[in-house]
């Protein structure tokens, strides 16, 4: 909501686009990542059901402290805690289905890119028929956390029934302890490179998001409205590059998909770059939407293959690389106010090329199945 909102955010707290990126991603980001990689980490050994329910219902709660807040460090550290409670959420969801994805983890993470992109499909349309309607970003909050509180009681009575399958799945059966686990994990360089890979793909998610919202705002004199609906495009992208890789893996190895989408998300990128129109933008974010969409789970399922049996800890790997998350909306924020958002834009290409050199550089069968 606050990032497709981004016009709305900046215009009613009178931030910069420094301090938008600030406040809105970075220092959510670092007041988040302790405690969720703690808590997904112990969820290897916990009722991810029961983890699952509370993790909800707190994000329900951050949700309408989101929605009620009225100056910076309000909205951030309410953002934090919802940003924390999220990922939470996810990190466990998702790790339950690893655990039953009987080893066929490039499989999983793409059904749960699939269905995460229904969200991001959502989210802008209630975001943008919210401003439209005269609302602001904080009726849309308020609205999703209804939703999820919603969420949470039916997963909280779903646990109680132990014949349902639902999202969540019994501690893993695993040999290792989470310590030996994290052990293990220090000691397998190409584990960490392929960690970095996915980490990078922030930034051609929400942050590629924000800034084409800003830019149509500010640049092409869209409606908040109108520049909210774009993210719609590159979730519709997203969800059909999604499906159809999942259909390219049954004939070709993540390697040739991970090079090939790679080369042309640049492609994509520079016809973004080059836009300044909402027609024009749209169909750039749809087709970078759907190259891009193979990066984030094919990277993380190389992970995920390496250290079988602890998907939680795997998880918790992944918070390490905060500072990615915490510095790339820092510069990007930097970069739009000092040579606008088109050269802010244009720096995000650094994430194809990041995937590109990790593709490039896989040999071995764990990492190019």
């Amino acid at each position: 909501m606050a990032v497709a909102g981004a016009p709305s955010v900046e215009h009613e707290l009178a931030f910069s686009h420094e301090r938008y990126f600030f406040f809105a991603f970075a220092l959510p980001l670092v007041v988040a990542a302790a405690l969720e990689a703690t808590v997904v980490a112990l969820s290897d050994r916990l009722d991810r059901k029961r983890v699952l329910a509370i993790a909800q219902g707190a994000l329900a709660a951050s949700l309408f402290a989101t929605a009620i807040s009225r100056d910076a460090w309000t909205l951030a550290f309410a953002l934090a805690a919802a940003g924390t409670t999220s990922g939470v959420a996810c990190g466990v969801a998702q790790a339950a289905m690893i655990a039953k994805s009987d080893h066929d983890a490039d499989r999983a993470m793409l059904a749960w890119s699939l269905y995460a992109s229904f969200g991001d499909i959502l989210t802008p349309i209630l975001t943008a028929a919210a401003l439209a309607s005269g609302h602001t970003y904080r009726f849309a909050m308020a609205l999703v956390g209804a939703v999820v509180l919603a969420q949470s009681i039916g997963t909280l009575a779903c646990s109680r029934n132990a014949a349902a399958a639902g999202i969540s799945s019994p501690p893993d059966d695993s040999s290792m302890s989470i310590s030996q686990a994290f052990s293990r994990a220090i000691r397998m360089p190409r584990l960490w490179l392929w960690l970095f890979a996915s980490a990078s793909c922030t930034l051609l998610d929400e942050i590629v998001v924000a800034i084409v919202a800003l830019r149509l705002a500010r640049e092409g004199h869209a409606s908040a409205a109108v520049a909210a609906l774009a993210a719609v495009f590159f979730a519709l992208g997203a969800a059909i590059g999604a499906h159809v890789t999942d259909r390219v893996m049954r004939r070709a190895r993540a390697r040739r998909v991970l090079l090939v989408t790679a080369m042309a998300s640049l492609v994509a990128l520079a016809a973004l770059v080059s836009t300044h129109t909402f027609a024009a933008a749209a169909i750039a974010l749809f087709a970078l939407g759907l190259v891009v969409a193979a990066h984030h789970p094919l990277s993380l399922a190389r992970a995920y293959a390496m250290l079988p049996g602890n998907p939680g800890v795997v998880q918790a790997c992944v918070q390490l690389f905060v500072a990615i998350d915490v510095g790339a909306p820092l510069a990007v924020g930097a970069i739009s106010d000092r040579f606008g958002l088109g050269a802010a834009l244009a720096s995000l290409a650094l994430q194809p090329l990041v995937i590109l050199a990790c593709a490039l550089s896989a040999n071995d069968a764990t990492e190019t199945s």
